[in-house]
């Protein structure tokens, strides 16, 4: 073999060599890179009508991810009209127990708490959220005092 074809032939190796490296990276690259929604869960807690039309609710948000407890924003809706209304608006604090004051829901109504998404800090290649999240409904004043919560039947 000349000499000249040596050297052809080495640069043919090593472009095939560089092309597998490129490839491998960029599997590797796509291998990294992932997107994850992390459940996290609005309870309601306590209801407090205040009087005067105004009212004080309490949660708590809970989640596999401390970063999906803290600082969220809560909503609370009146699910007894259609469609629902807001009427109140919290944040959650940095152990994830909120409160939000509002208006208070004419006796008989309930309410939900509502978490919206969360889009957590990440880099180029990674989308982390905080999933959106609707608590069970829950009448106004909760917990009931003095009252059975368990349903009487009549006979």
């Amino acid at each position: 073999m000349r000499k000249a074809d040596r050297g052809l032939l080495g640069r043919g190796v090593l472009v095939a060599l560089a092309a597998v490296a490129i490839g491998a990276t960029a599997v590797t690259a796509v291998a990294l890179a992932h997107t994850a929604a992390f459940n996290n869960v609005a309870r309601i807690t306590k209801t407090i009508d205040q009087g005067a039309g105004d009212a004080t609710y309490k949660g708590k948000i809970t989640s596999p991810v401390a970063r999906c407890e803290r600082f969220r924003e809560v909503q609370i809706y009146d699910a007894s009209v259609q469609p629902n209304q807001r009427v109140a608006r919290g944040r959650s604090n940095g152990i994830g127990d909120w409160k939000a004051n509002g208006a208070s829901v004419p006796a008989g109504h309930k309410v939900y708490a509502q978490l919206e998404t969360k889009v957590l800090k990440s880099n180029a290649v990674h989308d982390h959220t905080c999933k959106v999240h609707r608590s069970g409904k829950r009448p106004l004043p909760y917990p009931w005092r003095g009252i059975s919560r368990s349903p009487v039947l009549s006979p």
